[in-house]
């Protein structure tokens, strides 16, 4: 795969190699990570930061190259930009496949888990989101395999990540990132959803300013008796081809402790909170909501 390849309004980069079965750090088995908060009524998405400090993926593998476009930084259109490993070819240990897309010769993509796209495109007044697992999969060449993988004891979530539910755990703030809704436009595209080419517009970030504002919330006790707390890490993604396997067992093996993946949060948790908040912020007037 190419170091940085553009499909769909995303942007995907190739970290790298991840050809040995990587182990996080001891600390991680006790560690709740990065904190996300959201309303009960609604498993596996989130409004909510439990603080504004910045993000520490210290407990997810990392890669031997990275793209400067990954870099820590504020700009919304980082946002629309995700990472994978290639070749990439075992979950890290104690992970689990979560979704698998495969591009068989020259034939269409079968896939399942996370790759499976929903019946219809996300639709948001008048404009829809193509989903970043529906676009990698059109990044596959004939007999490549993308592979999404979670911790075990972690639920895969299209709009957050891998995430667990941390029901003892007290909150009385949250943090809040905006995005001015004039940031975001809907552009009419043509792009590929479930096997067929569609055209629509498609939603994108037009905006260059940087995203540095945020607002730490006080919840109100009523307010708090509605919301969760959940513990998330980014999903990990590879691809890779039959042959990267046989090349890596006659090879000597490779390191897999370089450049850390980017704290920034990436699209695959935040464009499901995008959509999540974005009816309420077009009737209110206010700024799209991330964190």
């Amino acid at each position: 795969m190419p170091t940085s390849s553009v499909l769909s309004e995303f942007t995907f980069h190739n970290l790298g190699p991840l050809t040995t079965t990587w182990t996080a750090p001891a600390s991680c088995a006790t560690s709740v990570g990065d904190v996300r908060i959201g309303i009960t009524q609604r498993p596996g998405q989130y409004l909510y930061g439990a603080s504004c400090q910045v993000k520490d993926f210290s407990c997810v593998p990392t890669g031997t190259s990275t793209d400067p476009a990954l870099a820590t930084n504020l700009n919304p259109t980082n946002l629309f930009q995700d990472a994978y490993f290639s070749p990439g070819l075992y979950c890290p240990s104690g992970w689990t496949t979560a979704g698998l897309a495969s591009r068989k010769g020259t034939a269409s993509v079968t896939w399942s888990g996370l790759f499976s796209p929903s019946a219809i495109p996300t639709s948001v007044d008048g404009g829809i989101f193509n989903e970043p697992a529906n676009v990698l999969m059109q990044l596959l060449d004939p007999s490549e395999t993308a592979m999404i993988c979670c911790p075990s004891s972690m639920t895969a979530g299209p709009f957050i990540g891998c995430y667990s539910t941390l029901p003892d755990y007290k909150f009385t703030t949250g943090c809040e990132n905006g995005i001015p809704p004039a940031d975001i436009s809907a552009v009419d595209r043509t792009f590929w959803f479930d096997g067929q080419t569609i055209e629509a517009s498609i939603y994108t970030l037009v905006g260059t300013v940087p995203l540095t504002h945020t607002l730490a919330v006080i919840f109100e006790p009523s307010y708090t008796s509605t919301l969760v707390a959940y513990s998330v890490l980014p999903f990990v993604t590879m691809i890779h081809k039959p042959a990267d396997y046989t090349a890596t067992a006659t090879a000597a093996a490779t390191s897999n402790a370089a450049v850390r993946l980017s704290s920034t949060t990436g699209s695959w948790d935040v464009m499901g909170l995008f959509f999540a908040v974005t009816v309420l912020s077009m009737v209110l007037g206010a700024a799209i909501i991330l964190v």
